[in-house]
């Protein structure tokens, strides 16, 4: 499935007039956006189906680029993504004792 996330709501795109200029917008992308204004006012997939008002997958990218936005996390999911914490190094930590005893014994090494 793709999501899609438009820009401007579809209703201020279908009313912009440009829409209506072929110089400015292709025929293909009309009829897609006009896809989309008939879907919206469907309430059956059924109906959506009989009239075959599924845009094609290639005029679907374009639509995307066109009058696409990018996608957060909580347009996918439906939620706020949870900031993770991050753990503070501990002073009696494994790496710290380690570090530690090495130094330690490198010095009295060089001391004796």
């Amino acid at each position: 499935m793709k999501l899609i996330k438009l820009r401007t709501t579809l209703s201020k795109i279908m009313s912009q007039p440009d829409i209506y200029l072929r110089s400015k917008v292709p025929e293909d992308m009309y009829a897609t956006l006009v896809q989309f204004a008939e879907m919206r006012k469907l309430d059956r997939v059924n109906l959506v189906v009989n009239f075959d008002l599924f845009p094609q997958y290639d005029t679907l990218m374009i639509f995307e680029r066109k009058y696409g936005d990018s996608i957060s996390y909580y347009d996918q999911h439906g939620v706020q993504k949870k900031k993770r914490r991050r753990r503070k190094a501990r002073a009696g930590s494994d790496d710290n004792n380690i570090a530690g005893s090495v130094r330690a014994e490198s010095i009295e090494q060089t001391v004796s």
